[in-house]
């Protein structure tokens, strides 16, 4: 088979996975359902009817095989309508974890993922820099079993989450862990996000861990590579939010009337829709350059430099956006009735998870300016 018949069957592949996530959307997705705070597990089992929870599982683990650039469509696609379901959280971060793992465990995690039954967590982080790569909990070997202590933050989902994928200092190294929810010595204290979401801070009190339990002994770099995957994947949710507000705003210029004339016809508006276009098409770029440079990365330094470049771009323009489609919609828009505000709540969610956009922009100076050293 040829390059060329390759990417047209990719190309193909990627519009049938496209336009099944577009349909889904239309027909289960609303802005509003952000209000209610609380994960549907039918659109859960929805979105893995679809097959996109094992989209980026490799075959050799029951999955599709497929790329994040495959997944990245759809994801934009269910940004549009703002995606309540911690898909990115459980389907990509803890999913990709999972998959590499390559443990009797994990496998049957990864299954009851694939059927929409298993909404797990990654708890990784303990400090709030971008890194957030030290660990102070310890796994620790007692009467001939082991335990887990320590404390987790912002750990995403917070509230449904039926397990954790934990990361623990153990002999030296970056030790990862499944965690049932329910364990004794699990406390999980939840905090509401901007977008009615909730993320937690998760404590481990001498938690028994089996052998079975360990999903990588040394996991650092696979749970580096689950995090920067996720992060391209957050950004093609954004843009998908993008797209969502500017569609809300387009419709109420070209409907509300003022002076007996839509004011979609205001020249002032019109430049400042103007300058929503180019924020949206300028993310467009950034996150297919991500795309193609992370899939063509053999080192995980590239990786983080084109997740990093993505993300900063994709946080100040949500931000950017969504700000002004409120301005735009004049005092409407700064009720709680309108749905244009979630976009904002979303935005501000998405676009301080997993790094903002500062973060990001010193991540890759350092990376970049390492390079040229």
């Amino acid at each position: 088979m040829t390059k060329t018949s390759d990417l047209s069957e990719r190309r193909q592949q990627q519009q049938l996975i496209t336009e099944s996530a577009a349909a889904f959307a239309k027909r289960e997705l609303l802005p509003s359902a952000l209000r209610s705070g609380s994960i549907s597990h039918t659109r859960w089992q929805g979105l893995a009817e679809l097959g996109l929870m094992s989209l980026l599982i490799p075959e050799d683990a029951g999955g599709l095989g497929l790329k994040i650039g495959d997944l990245v469509p759809a994801l934009e696609q269910l940004g549009k309508p703002l995606l309540r379901e911690p898909f990115i959280a459980s389907a990509v971060l803890a999913g990709v974890v999972l998959a590499g793992s390559g443990t009797p465990k994990s496998a049957s995690l990864l299954e009851s993922l694939a059927e929409g039954v298993l909404i797990p967590a990654v708890a990784w982080q303990e400090s709030y820099d971008l890194a957030g790569d030290h660990t102070s909990t310890k796994l620790s070997k007692e009467n001939g079993g082991q335990n887990l202590s320590g404390r987790k933050i912002l750990v995403t989902p917070g509230d449904e989450v039926d397990g954790f994928i934990v990361a623990a200092s153990g002999a030296g190294v970056t030790t990862l862990v499944w965690v049932a929810a329910n364990a004794e010595g699990v406390k999980v204290e939840t905090r509401r996000a901007a977008d009615g979401g909730e993320a937690a801070t998760v404590h481990f009190e001498n938690v028994a861990v089996t052998d079975d339990d360990v999903l990588s002994v040394d996991g650092a770099a696979l749970l580096d590579e689950a995090q920067q995957l996720a992060t391209i994947a957050v950004c093609a949710e954004l843009l998908g939010l993008i797209r969502g507000a500017i569609d809300m705003t387009m419709d109420y210029l070209r409907t509300r009337k003022q002076f007996n004339r839509t004011i979609g016809s205001f020249q002032a508006l019109q430049h400042r829709a103007t300058d929503l276009f180019i924020q949206q098409e300028l993310s467009a770029v950034a996150i297919s350059r991500a795309v193609a440079d992370f899939e063509m990365a053999t080192d995980s330094r590239t990786r983080a430099i084109a997740a990093s470049r993505a993300k900063a771009r994709l946080s100040s323009a949500a931000l950017i956006v969504t700000k002004e489609a409120i301005q735009m919609h004049g005092g409407i828009g700064y009720t709680d009735e309108h749905d244009i505000g979630l976009y904002l709540k979303r935005a501000l969610t998405l676009s301080a998870w997993l790094g903002n956009a500062a973060e990001h922009r010193a991540r890759f100076a350092r990376l970049t300016l390492g390079e040229a050293a």
